[in-house]
């Protein structure tokens, strides 16, 4: 048990860089993590508002018809997809294959106790994302309907067991899409292409949710078949509404049992797991050809491309933006403005659509940059970049230069898609074009520079880099609110003008952002 402690104590540590805020004496440094802190805080604070108003818009059309029960089974099926869905690339890296392997096994620690902390920091960060998701679920039902106190801790009781089914179900299939792939030589492209296919039908599926109607018929469906698919979900409505001791009894009994069954499962099989999913297929054909050299800035850009398509972690997670740009693209295409109109619920937007358009450009770019984890990605061989007799620019600038391969080219499509749809003239092209490039430029510089003030080189799993750290959520969410102000002038004035000075400003800022990457950006990687 001291082990088990000893261990949740350091991975805890490490996991949310607590270190720094523990035993750093550079107030600066400190500082910058409380600060970081925040952010975090108001991203939770975000997640759970957004949770509230999507049920809160769910509950009154359910209350019509009888069926606010349902709302029950949506929050703890959507919270529970959103565990699984999440779970299976952090399979690889945080449960099995991890870089702490060869540490850990040296030392006199149970394999079963190295497997249960490691599935306890999984199970807690689940378990922060089930919080932030059923509180305010929890209010908007109890809004609704009539609860006792004893609904309340069944609730809160259900709300701890609910991550425990999804984590093994997304592990499980985390093992079996690594397993396949492994017999491509492209190890990593199934799981890719998979992720994309999946929220390609996701986003398909809630695009075709138009009418208040089609929710309720949708809502009663999606009950129907996860009662089938995942029957945890009647028994979770069955004993927090009709307070029914068996039901209550087989949920607390099947999340248990399925968990601790297939933690001792992986604990007595890890070495055949891991294995299975960290083999390669070796099969190739060699033929030896000319030797061809490269300049230094393409030494670098093919390493940074090698690196990044290595990793479907990475992929998946970077490219998502310009994915959803042309997934929206292709939706425009087939159900015209009019589509359009249904899904933002705005009216005449086709008066507003040459605002829309350019916004749409440069946020969807935005929501993903390669740059914000690709100094993190480095880990703890970042000293032999850092050792090689080039300059720090020329790094930059391949990483940069990454970044805009992946979106710019597929942006010019899209963009030259548009202006045929809605016939737009040859200076609005140019205006727009112009516009998706400085952004394009921005962000990667903008992502670069917040990973070169908060690097992690101690990460164990490129989870914690790409989707959990610190430079990637201010990335993110530095290309939502790019476009706040801009957006909000936009529609309440409708004068382009707007827009122009949208660029001028965008074009400001990555000026800026250059002049400090050459100079405090180079200072600070020679220090790292």
């Amino acid at each position: 048990m001291n082990n088990l402690t000893l261990l949740l104590k350091v991975n805890l540590l490490r996991f949310f860089n607590l270190n720094v805020f523990l035993h750093e004496k550079d107030m600066k440094k400190k500082l910058k993590f409380i600060g970081m802190g925040f952010i975090l805080l108001f991203v939770a604070i975000l997640v759970s508002v957004y949770a509230y108003v999507y049920f809160y818009a769910m509950a009154p059309i359910l209350h019509q018809i009888g069926a606010v029960d349902l709302l029950l089974g949506a929050m703890m099926s959507i919270t529970s997809i959103m565990i699984a869905f999440t779970s299976i690339y952090k399979v690889v890296g945080m449960i099995v294959n991890c870089k702490d392997d060869d540490l850990l096994n040296a030392l006199p620690i149970s394999n079963s106790t190295i497997m249960l902390s490691r599935w306890l920091i999984l199970y807690i960060t689940n378990l922060v994302l089930t919080l932030l998701v059923m509180i305010p679920a929890c209010i908007v039902y109890v809004q609704y309907a009539s609860v006792s106190l004893n609904f309340y801790l069944l609730y809160f009781l259900f709300t701890l067991l609910i991550p425990l089914i999804p984590l093994v179900i997304g592990c499980l299939l985390g093992i079996i899409i690594q397993y396949i792939s492994s017999f491509f030589r492209s190890k990593n492209l199934i799981s890719t292409i998979l992720t994309f296919i999946l929220v390609i039908f996701i986003l398909y599926f809630s695009f075709s949710i138009q009418t208040e109607e089609q929710l309720i018929d949708i809502g009663t469906i999606i009950t129907n078949m996860l009662n089938q698919i995942y029957p945890l979900t009647k028994i979770y409505i069955e004993a927090l509404v009709h307070n029914n001791a068996i039901m209550v009894i087989a949920f607390i009994t099947l999340n248990l049992v399925v968990f601790s069954g297939f933690v001792y499962f992986v604990s007595k099989k890890y070495q055949t797991l891991n294995n299975l999913v960290s083999k390669n297929n070796t099969i190739s054909k060699y033929q030896l050809e000319k030797t061809k050299s490269s300049s230094v800035f393409m030494t670098l850009l093919k390493k940074e491309a090698k690196r990044y398509f290595s990793s479907s972690i990475y992929v998946t997670n970077t490219a998502m933006g310009i994915v959803l740009q042309t997934i929206g693209v292709i939706f425009i295409a087939i159900k015209g403005i009019n589509g359009l109109e249904e899904i933002l619920q705005i009216p005449m937007v086709n008066d507003m659509v040459n605002g829309i358009i350019p916004l749409f450009i440069c946020v969807t770019i935005g929501l993903g940059s390669t740059t914000a984890s690709s100094i993190s990605i480095e880990g703890t061989q970042l000293w032999i970049i850092k050792s090689l007799p080039i300059s720090p620019m020329v790094l930059f600038k391949a990483k940069i230069t990454l970044n805009m391969i992946i979106t710019i080219p597929l942006c010019l499509i899209n963009i030259g898609i548009l202006s045929f749809i809605f016939h737009f003239s040859i200076p609005y092209v140019i205006f727009t074009t112009v516009l998706a490039i400085i952004c394009s430029i921005f962000f990667s510089m903008f992502g670069l520079i917040v990973n070169l003030n908060f690097p992690v080189f101690d990460w164990v799993s490129e989870v914690q880099i790409v989707k959990q750290s610190i430079s990637s959520f201010i990335s993110v969410f530095a290309g939502i609110f790019a476009i706040i102000i801009p957006g909000y002038l936009f529609i309440k004035t409708g004068s382009m003008i707007i827009l122009y000075g949208f660029l001028a400003v965008m074009s400001i800022l990555t000026f800026i952002s250059y002049v400090y990457l050459k100079t405090i950006g180079t200072k600070i990687f020679t220090q790292l």
